[in-house]
């Protein structure tokens, strides 16, 4: 079986993002319009045998660290208005797909990521293919997981990463836990492969860094990639992990003050990022959670009659227009 997951939430902000229409009528249409055609193109370049969507709640991680996306509610600034309606997209949205013959999944305190975490997990022997923009995925990737970017249009697969075409390009990689596809500039594969694979280099750095988009701070400010005479960098301490070499052990242990003048310590800071960015250290209580739901909303799955009639409802209500003449081929992104 072949499976493609929908990151539905992080497609849905960055329509949002992206359209400057004021009228809120004429907004919604295009932010409603844009994502299914969006959704339709990614349908396209995959062909799974099951679609899978995925939507956010509020995030466990809040509860154990306050400051955790807090820096999201910035972004929508004084447009009170655009906030109240991206989430009201994302909410009709799954109000509808819910009741097509799609998966809809959405549960109380889970992400995006925590779902399409577990969901692989309980799939272990089909293909997944990872629709997001999201670089917190790469940790996902194996043999049988691969992430599809919808907006640069590259393919990442465990050995390599193509271009739309599915032709392979060059791809280095950075000390942010990000792959620098066709760039010139960065860490070349053979640097870190003797130590790990390319996934685990990205999480590690990840964890390092810290994450400012979701508000999670660095465990080491200021650390290099690569050691010098007074310090040793993220690359040596990687290479030594497993062994907890010496280098190892002289990264972790080292300290820093924060801006109230704490003294953190590396090793610490870094299980806090692990225990916020690593999605296969879900803690036990919320992954156990999780794995129930999505192991019954799939014994309970029922296939559904008279999807086509649903959706042209729906493209009649939000003025849908150009789409009510295509339902048939925008149905297949509903099975």
């Amino acid at each position: 079986m072949k499976y493609l997951l929908y990151d539905f939430s992080n497609f849905a902000h960055r329509s949002f993002h992206i359209v400057d229409e004021r009228d809120e009528e004429l907004r919604k249409q295009y932010i409603m319009g844009g994502l299914l055609t969006f959704i339709y193109d990614i349908y396209c370049k995959i062909q799974p045998d099951r679609n899978v969507y995925i939507f956010d709640s509020n995030s466990w991680r809040k509860k154990i660290n306050p400051a955790y996306k807090a820096n999201r509610e910035t972004a929508f600034g004084a447009d009170l208005e655009g906030k109240e309606l991206i989430f009201n997209i994302i909410s009709t949205f799954y109000e509808f797909i819910k009741n097509t013959n799609a998966y809809a999944l959405k549960v109380a305190d889970a992400e995006s990521d925590d779902l399409i975490s577990v969901f692989i997990e309980n799939h272990p022997d089909d293909e997944i293919v990872i629709a997001s923009t999201d670089t917190d995925f790469y940790q996902l990737v194996s043999d049988k997981v691969s992430i599809y970017s919808p907006i640069t249009r590259y393919y990442i697969t465990n050995n390599a990463v193509y271009d739309e075409d599915m032709r392979p390009v060059p791809f280095k990689l950075d000390n942010n836990g990000k792959l620098k596809i066709e760039k010139d500039t960065g860490l070349d594969l053979s640097e870190i492969s003797p130590y790990g694979t390319w996934q685990e280099w990205c999480l590690f750095c990840k964890i390092i860094r810290g994450d400012l988009g979701d508000n999670i701070f660095s465990a080491y400010p200021g650390v290099r990639t690569k050691s010098t005479k007074k310090a040793v960098g993220i690359l040596e301490a990687f290479k030594g992990r497993k062994q907890k070499d010496y280098n190892y052990v002289n990264f972790v242990n080292q300290t820093w003050e924060d801006h109230e003048g704490n003294t953190k310590l590396v090793e610490s800071c870094m299980a806090e990022n692990d225990r916020l960015i690593n999605l296969k250290h879900i803690d036990k209580e919320y992954h156990d959670m999780f794995d129930k739901y999505i192991k019954e909303y799939e014994s309970n799955y029922q296939s559904k009659k008279g999807t086509g009639i649903l959706f042209g409802r729906f493209c009649m209500l939000h003025h849908l227009d150009r789409l009510i003449d295509n339902i048939e081929q925008y149905m297949k992104v509903f099975s």
